[in-house]
């Protein structure tokens, strides 16, 4: 098992494999650009990467092989659990929007900042095909949130203390983290 990781070690954002016991580390980009948000395919043979090309955002998947290329921002992109879509946010600093993009690069804008929300955050695909993601609402603040592949929008988890969503497993469960400030 390999664990994949983005550290800026070398100076550079750079995406690195190591195994699952920390030894080995390996680093599978070595450039002077910005590399990130790795991730792996469902069945662990092909990474995904984000990179800046020329001025550009653009979604290597596998690594060296353009999947999906945009004139704005991308922020953390994933990998569908059948392997065969990348869910991300795109846009700029007006609009963002999640999108997900086939490997044909057929792109599908689920819902966009300016339906309602101030920021969208980390992004993830739920086993139900829904894509959950942490969204900031002006009258309402922070939340948990899943949108549908029609790019219908419920609200999961809404309050005060809301932990950061990080990520979720294949049978459902929500890893999340929680900021404690002394």
């Amino acid at each position: 098992t390999k664990i994949a990781f983005e550290t800026t070690r070398t100076g550079n954002h750079e995406i690195f494999v190591m195994n699952a016991d920390g030894g080995s580390p390996t680093n599978l980009t070595n450039t002077s650009g910005f590399e990130a948000t790795p991730d792996w395919s469902p069945d662990g043979t092909a990474l995904m990467v984000q990179r800046h090309v020329n001025g550009k955002d653009r979604i290597e998947y596998p690594i060296g092989t353009l999947f999906y290329e945009s004139p704005g921002r991308i922020e953390f992109p994933r990998v569908s659990p059948d392997g065969e879509r990348v869910v991300l946010i795109e846009g700029s600093q007006d609009d963002a929007a999640i999108v997900t993009v086939d490997r044909r690069g057929h792109k599908n804008t689920l819902v966009r900042e300016s339906q309602g929300f101030a920021a969208f955050g980390e992004l993830a695909w739920h086993p139900s095909g829904e894509i959950w993601f942490d969204g900031t609402q002006p009258d309402t603040g922070d939340g948990l949130f899943a949108v549908s592949p029609s790019g219908r929008v419920r609200a999961v988890l809404k309050g005060v203390d809301i932990p950061i969503f990080m990520d979720i497993s294949r049978d459902g469960r929500l890893l999340v983290e929680r900021e404690v400030f002394r």
